[in-house]
């Protein structure tokens, strides 16, 4: 009976002993293992004028379209099939990448050339939302361009030329948000927040900043909470009423775009001038601070964080100037801040897109022959993969890539938050 008894509390210590094995494995398996980048399919983005398709594996590519000389590519989306891209020349165009050919191109109030235009484009569910410098936002049928609404942003809106920058634009769940960093303030003028439904462009409300204060990245929702970067990151309900806020410690930069994980804010910030960047990890409640790393200069706001299965963070030490960003990429647990890797051999200078264990950025080389251009990483290690020097040029925007199992966009442009 003892002998027995025994023999089964030792079949019972194996059993346990490698069911604990298998367990430490699962936990102890490297990042993003699952994860197959053979479900790439291709990347789409642009350099200057043209629209560029381009192989994954090692950033070969093909034309999908060019625009006349001179009128550079600004601002893209994709969506089953089709590039919905800005020009200069104050447009924003329906490409067919397999026909590489216009379907339509509607331009905002005029057509007129207009170097460093920057028209902003987001897609969603059959509806193109895009902005463009006459300060009109408006919603265009995917399908045929049709104008399905406009909304004036610009406060001096006329029917004549008028030029207006607004920052970025946000389309999140069934909320579009917009604003304004005007930099030259005039009296009792002020930068304001403009939310507005999706479906039908009505405003919700609009809020104006504190005195002074202007938007140094783009808003965003989620659920009921309004995270606006404006300077100090400030988190407001729909009603317009402050939830929380968190003060920057720089009085020129501040909070970039956030994006939202679970319970959890990232975003990069800084907490003094000079090198005072900083990646945040907050409470989406109450804006209390999870953790925090050290990210460079106080100019890191340019970057948005780019969250990995809600696991993984990747984020940017800034070693450039204003003028110049130029970033080392890591990446960290989001739960605890602990950093999985970090490459300094390479320099970004754009947030990228990740898509099934692979990062895409433009930057350069740091090692070697300094090469510059779309660059690809392996996201689960940070290794150095390849770069491609001829996806090049002065108006690039980050890609976004097709895969088998789904549509990846950079992190700014992604219109759901977890």
């Amino acid at each position: 009976m003892k002998k027995g008894f025994f023999l089964a509390l030792s079949a019972l210590s194996v059993l346990f002993f490698f069911a604990s094995a298998c367990k430490k494995d699962r936990n102890d398996a490297p990042p993003l293992a699952d994860a197959d980048p053979g479900q790439n399919k291709y990347l789409i983005t642009t350099s200057d004028e043209k629209v560029l398709k381009v192989d994954p594996d090692g950033g070969n590519f093909e034309v999908v379209y060019s625009f006349d000389a001179g009128n550079r590519a600004s601002g893209f989306d994709y969506d089953n099939g089709r590039v919905y891209v800005g020009d200069e020349k104050n447009t924003i165009n329906s490409i067919d990448i397999n026909s590489k050919s216009t379907v339509w191109r509607v331009p905002f109030l005029i057509e007129e050339p207009l170097t460093g235009s920057r028209v902003q484009v987001v897609v969603k569910e059959g509806t193109v939302y895009t902005i463009g410098y006459s300060g009109l936002l408006a919603a265009v049928d995917a399908a045929g361009g049709r104008p399905l609404w406009t909304y004036v942003v610009n406060p001096g809106f006329s029917e004549e030329q008028n030029l207006y920058y607004p920052t970025l634009m946000s389309v999140v769940g069934d909320r579009v948000m917009v604003g304004s960093a005007k930099t030259d303030l005039h009296g009792e003028e002020k930068n304001s927040v403009h939310l507005l439904e999706r479906s039908t462009g009505r405003m919700i409300w609009k809020t104006e900043l504190v005195a002074g204060r202007r938007l140094t990245g783009a808003v965003k929702v989620s659920g009921n909470t309004v995270l606006i970067p404006q300077r100090d990151l400030t988190a407001i309900d729909v009603s317009g009423r402050v939830l929380w806020n968190v003060s920057m410690g720089d009085p020129l930069e501040g909070a970039g775009t956030p994006v939202v994980s679970g319970d959890k804010v990232l975003v990069h910030g800084c907490n003094s001038g000079g090198s005072g960047g900083r990646l945040f990890c907050l409470s989406l409640s109450s804006g209390k601070k999870q953790w925090e790393i050290e990210s460079g200069a106080n100019i890191v706001r340019h970057y948005t964080p780019t969250v990995i299965e809600n696991k993984y963070v990747v984020g940017m030490i800034e070693k450039g100037t204003e003028q110049a960003p130029l970033a080392i990429p890591f990446m960290a647990n989001i739960g605890n801040g602990k950093k999985v890797w970090e490459n300094a051999a390479v320099r970004v200078k754009s947030s990228g897109v990740y898509a099934n264990r692979r990062l895409f950025f433009y930057g350069e080389e740091q090692e070697g022959s300094n090469r510059k251009g779309l660059m690809c990483l392996d996201a689960a290690t940070g290794k150095f993969l390849w770069v491609n020097e001829a996806v090049s040029g002065s108006s690039n925007e980050d890609a976004v890539m097709v895969a088998e199992n789904g549509v990846f966009k950079p992190a700014a442009q992604e219109t759901d938050q977890n």
